[in-house]
């Protein structure tokens, strides 16, 4: 088991990245740990049924590697035995701090026993939860949750939630500053078409200076985190802008705990390059993050390990480095090489070997670009230049490699990446 400590423990401010379904799994959470050593890492959300129905199947499923600490386990349910007996499995396991899912507005979920953001509606239930979770375990009980729900999104609803569940003991929440639409509206467009209202948070945090809070939504860089955390954020209404103006004058507003940063991470992972530095205050960060290349190395040698254990689908293994080029010449050549060997049926491809071969198709096509570093200025001569070669250059690299065809019938990249 690692040493990280929880978030309970840490005096100073956490950077989290989201829970996400079908998303940061262990080869997910893994490849962060390229990046970053101290950020906070979640699990996907998992159901106390999925934990009780499949005890022999635990460690396997739902085990986790040395290198993932601090980490949380997110449990969804609404069963305040089961969820306390799953949450017992959970620390038994070696996780360092249990959350509930009171956030997840996704159909599938609220419709399969009214849990996820629909637990909103009943508070008391929730504070039970919580209550029984901790009687079984001794890490930290958080709760993940939204401002409110469909008309329910009032500031005194939320500040009444807030009081009811922290009576069963939850000490730290991590609010989505958006409500939720339980109905009519996807989980995607729940990301978006609620307006973020950061100052409800902070309206938290002066409201319950006893608790801890986190705030999660629309976070899409290190730099915004971190102004968030120190109160130099604003969502532009009226209610942030006089939480913040008492902030600025005598710090009466207690901080945020912490700060979520969710699809942005999955997105453009390169990102978070500079948070053990920059939000941690550590001397260095991971040696892997001078340059992509160091980045995709480390990660084939954790795909080798993945090849000789078996059982995991190339997709699983490779879905976490789709981003890694995000904003940078080659992106798009980078992905469909990567989809194109992975569906390749001429021969048996590794992991590793998909990976290495489309490492060297970008090397070929724009020499240079794997060694950039990591924490580029917004405005560089190198992407000036490359940014306009690549829009004639993918596009045609792209064509070339639709329109050739293999001697098996299937399409290839380059003739150097078939072996």
């Amino acid at each position: 088991m690692g040493t990280a400590i929880n978030s309970r423990e840490r005096e100073g401010p956490i950077l989290s990245v989201a829970p996400m379904l079908a998303v940061t799994n262990t080869h997910f959470r893994s490849f962060m740990r390229c990046f970053t050593k101290e950020a906070q890492l979640w699990t996907e959300m998992v159901t106390d049924g999925a934990i009780l129905h499949n005890l022999d199947g635990l460690q396997q499923n739902l085990g986790l590697r040395d290198v993932e600490h601090p980490i949380v386990c997110q449990l969804g349910g609404s069963d305040p035995r089961a969820l306390a007996e799953a949450g017992r499995h959970v620390e038994q396991l070696g996780f360092d701090e249990i959350n509930l899912n009171v956030g997840c507005p996704s159909n599938r979920v609220v419709s399969q026993g009214c849990f996820g953001a629909a637990l909103m509606k009943t508070p008391e239930l929730v504070r039970d939860i919580v209550h029984e979770i901790g009687r079984q375990v001794q890490i930290p009980v958080t709760v993940k949750t939204r401002i409110g729900y469909d008309s329910c999104d009032s500031r005194d609803f939320l500040r009444n939630f807030v009081e009811t569940v922290a009576a069963g003991g939850c000490r730290h929440f991590v609010v989505h500053a958006r409500k939720a639409w339980l109905k009519g509206v996807d989980p995607k467009k729940n990301r978006s078409v609620p307006p973020l209202l950061y100052g409800r948070v902070y309206d938290l945090c002066d409201r319950f200076p006893e608790l801890d809070f986190s705030l999660n939504g629309g976070v899409t860089s290190i730099e915004q985190a971190l102004d968030l955390t120190a109160g130099r954020w604003s969502d532009g209404t009226a209610e942030m802008d006089a939480i913040l103006r008492r902030i600025t004058k005598d710090g009466a507003v207690k901080p945020l705990k912490g700060v979520m940063i969710g699809r942005a991470a999955s997105n453009d992972p390169c990102i978070l390059a500079s948070v053990d530095t920059d939000f941690y205050g550590t001397n260095v960060n991971p040696p892997t993050t001078g340059c992509r290349r160091a980045i995709l190395d480390a990660y084939r040698e954790y795909l080798i390990q993945c090849t000789d254990d078996g059982g995991h689908s190339l997709f699983s293994l490779l879905k976490p480095v789709l981003g890694v080029l995000n904003g940078m010449p080659g992106h798009r050549l980078f992905r469909f090489t990567l989809d194109h060997l992975m569906r390749d049926k001429t021969r048996e491809w590794t992991a590793e070997e998909v990976l290495s071969h489309s490492m060297t198709v970008i090397e070929e096509a724009f020499p240079g670009v794997l060694e950039y570093p990591l924490r580029r200025p917004k405005q560089c001569r190198y992407e000036e230049i490359a940014t306009k070669k690549a829009e004639v250059t993918e596009t045609a690299d792209l064509d070339h490699a639709t329109n050739s065809s293999s001697p098996q019938g299937g399409t290839t990249v380059a003739t150097s990446v078939i072996v």
